[in-house]
């Protein structure tokens, strides 16, 4: 078996409105040697359907029961075959090139463990770009997290690649935390990795009001 460059890792609760745009925004990279993990964590809603409208061979679906989505992420990260881990949320989607931009910067840093990339933020009024705290030097900056993320967190769930060691040696998502559970993992991660930070705006952040994470 071939391994990919990148695993996908999706978790699924309720979002009919969203996910087959997500899908979509990933089939859509430039960058193509991915696969896509879909964790469906007892959607109630029409997700699944939406899901299975997909016929891609780099689509794998599993359906269980709610456990939430610390758990789900953390089944993705089991399952994932590639060595470069992406999360994306249900609601959120990447624009072309942001595959292609994290595999050039892992090529470019190959003695970095975690890469991200700046976004915009959609809400029901307006989208607007993150604002970071870092002075830009160039198009890419390798940073530490906590002095980073003084305005806006230089890691975002939607816009991150971690190489697979990363979980091994900090663990993964706390499952016992209801929110703030990726925030806690971030902290756990700055404490030990420094973050190569893309300015190019790659991915957005749809805050959906239905979600308790946002």
């Amino acid at each position: 078996m071939i391994m990919p460059f990148f695993s996908v890792i999706i978790p699924l609760y309720n979002k009919e409105r969203f996910i087959a745009d997500t899908i979509k925004s990933v089939l859509a990279q430039s960058f193509a040697d991915f696969e896509i993990i879909i964790v469906n964590d007892g959607s109630t809603d029409q997700s699944e359907a939406k899901v299975q409208q997909f016929d891609d061979a780099r689509i794998r679906y599993y359906l269980r029961e709610n456990k939430g989505v610390s758990a789900s992420r953390n089944l993705g990260i089991t399952l994932a075959n590639a060595d470069f881990i992406a999360f994306l949320d249900a609601d959120d989607y990447w624009y072309p090139d942001f595959l292609q931009m994290m595999h050039r910067n892992i090529v470019r840093f190959p003695n970095e463990n975690v890469f991200t990339a700046a976004i915009e933020i959609e809400t029901s009024k307006n989208i607007v770009p993150a604002e970071y705290s870092i002075p830009k030097t160039g198009f890419v900056e390798i940073v530490d997290f906590f002095k980073a993320s003084r305005n806006e967190s230089i890691i975002c769930t939607s816009a991150a690649v971690f190489h697979k060691k990363v979980f091994k040696q900090i663990g993964a998502f706390d499952t016992q935390m209801r929110s703030g559970e990726d925030t806690d993992l971030w902290i756990r991660i700055g404490l030990e990795y420094q973050v190569v930070f893309d300015w190019k705006l790659l991915a957005r952040y749809v805050f959906d009001d239905a979600s308790l994470g946002k």
